[in-house]
């Protein structure tokens, strides 16, 4: 996450550095601002939802908070994932979109809020099946949120644009990640 969101914002967000481990880079929450970028415009760096370092019930009750915090001043929402977690329960955070979903409809009503899911390390996959299966996965998660009764019968798109994109690896196709 850091390391998209330093490509596109120009911050300076603390990276990952594989040849450390594997572990959770960012706590809490970080705010820059995105250099060159007009109009103004910060980028927010949160702690990933599938780190080992928080206790896992599910979704923790600071990945809930961070994720309405987010949605409370973003005009765009990055979910970043793997391709290869399309489809999956957990990995896939669909416990928390359906989280994101009841609070957009309770706390904030249709403002169009962008769901921008960035797919990484794309596979061979055709990212036009990559991007069925999780639109498809998205409208079961929306069918399912638990909604106020004035917003039962809206759709998605009333509350979000949803916008999907795959990348390359950045370690290994570093050059095409830059690129694209």
């Amino acid at each position: 996450k850091s390391t998209l969101l330093n490509q596109l914002f120009r911050t300076n967000f603390r990276m990952m550095d594989a040849k450390e481990g594997r572990g959770q880079t960012t706590q809490g929450i970080w705010i820059g601002k995105g250099i060159g970028i007009e109009p103004f415009t910060i980028a927010m760096d949160v702690e990933g939802s599938d780190g080992g370092e928080r206790a896992q019930d599910g979704t923790t009750t600071f990945e809930k908070r961070s994720a309405l915090f987010a949605l409370a001043i973003a005009d765009i929402v990055i979910i970043n994932m793997w391709c290869h977690d399309i489809g999956r329960e957990h990995a896939a955070s669909r416990p928390l979109l359906k989280i994101v979903f009841e609070a957009m409809t309770r706390l904030f009503g249709a403002r169009r809020t962008t769901l921008l899911f960035v797919l990484r390390d794309q596979t061979p996959t055709p990212l036009e099946r990559l991007e069925h299966i999780l639109r498809r996965n998205i409208d079961q998660i929306w069918a399912a949120a638990a909604t106020p009764k004035a917003h039962r019968r809206a759709r998605l798109g009333e509350f979000f644009n949803v916008e999907i994109i795959a990348l390359p690896n950045y370690e290994f196709e570093k050059e095409k990640f830059n690129e694209q």
